[in-house]
């Protein structure tokens, strides 16, 4: 854009918060409301801003980022949300939350969870990748971000681990190779949430594939089932656990993955362990039904 007659600085770029950048043709530098409306801008006198647009700054959009697709009512996504997709009404991303879905009504993914899809209404992602049913609620009335009492929910989470020989690990949530399994020190978020005044019931899936060592044959696998629930009272002590394993295919004399706490405190894991001079690895699906009632316990 060449000068305008009369003034010394012109439009240099604008940014994505639709603020105008002057220059002088060497330095950028501030316009003033004259200069700024002589260019065909707005300008905002409290802040001082020359505007080409007013970035949206309403509840659908929070923060700023480019990279989220947000349609509805009173839909909210915090500060760190990227390539997600909000869509219905009252839904909320609490922010760091990135390559999510929501779909459906009073949903809500919790702080610095990733790759989750919820749907349905009332259903919260406390979990890396999680797939989240919410079932609704049985409050008349119920704020989606203070009250999430008095709901239920299904879950689905993926988990992983390796074990060489007799090693014993904590199964982790959407683990990736750069992780390493013999570390306990890990963040909790790398394991299943145990959630406050709740029970919850789990189904698991369990194989164990040997992939070498002297004793292996690679291909080698055991299949096992878990069931079990967990009760939770709101001060955050668990009041029982209670689980069976069974196997379903194949029997190596592997000793059964079983429900344990995970090595950090607040949550839960599926302890695997291995068999002497056998390498795993181990793939674990969990079903979860979160049930949340309005009463203390």
């Amino acid at each position: 854009m060449q000068f305008k007659r009369g003034f010394k600085i012109k439009p240099k770029n604008i940014k994505q918060t639709g603020e105008v950048v002057f220059t002088d043709g060497t330095n950028e530098v501030f316009a003033n409301e004259i200069v700024c409306r002589g260019y065909g801008y707005e300008y905002d006198k409290n802040l001082g801003v020359c505007y080409a647009f007013k970035y949206p700054q309403d509840n659908a959009l929070q923060s700023k980022h480019e990279s989220v697709s947000v349609k509805g009512s009173n839909n909210k996504s915090q500060s760190g949300t990227e390539n997600s997709i909000i869509t219905g009404t009252q839904n909320s991303t609490l922010g760091d939350n990135k390559n999510s879905l929501i779909i459906g009504s009073n949903n809500i993914i919790q702080n610095g969870f990733n790759n989750c899809l919820v749907t349905g209404t009332f259903a919260t992602a406390n979990n890396q990748g999680e797939f989240v049913i919410g079932g609704g609620t049985f409050l008349a009335t119920a704020d989606t971000l203070d009250e999430r009492l008095s709901t239920f929910q299904t879950s689905f989470i993926l988990m992983n681990t390796v074990t060489v020989s007799t090693q014993s690990h904590s199964a982790i949530v959407q683990a990736t190779g750069d992780i390493d399994y013999t570390d306990t020190s890990l963040d909790v978020n790398n394991y299943i949430q145990i959630i406050n005044g709740s029970i919850q019931i789990f189904e698991i899936d369990v194989i164990s594939v040997c992939i070498g060592g002297t004793s292996g044959t690679a291909g080698t696998f055991d299949q096992f089932k878990i069931e079990g629930a967990l009760k939770t009272g709101v001060d955050g002590a668990t009041d029982s656990l209670t689980q069976s394993t069974t196997y379903k295919i194949n029997n190596t004399d592997i000793t059964p993955p079983v429900i344990a706490d995970s090595p950090v405190s607040g949550g839960i894991t599926v302890q695997c362990e291995g068999k002497t001079n056998i390498n795993l690895e181990w793939y674990v699906n969990v079903k979860m039904i979160t049930c949340k009632t309005a009463i203390d316990f």
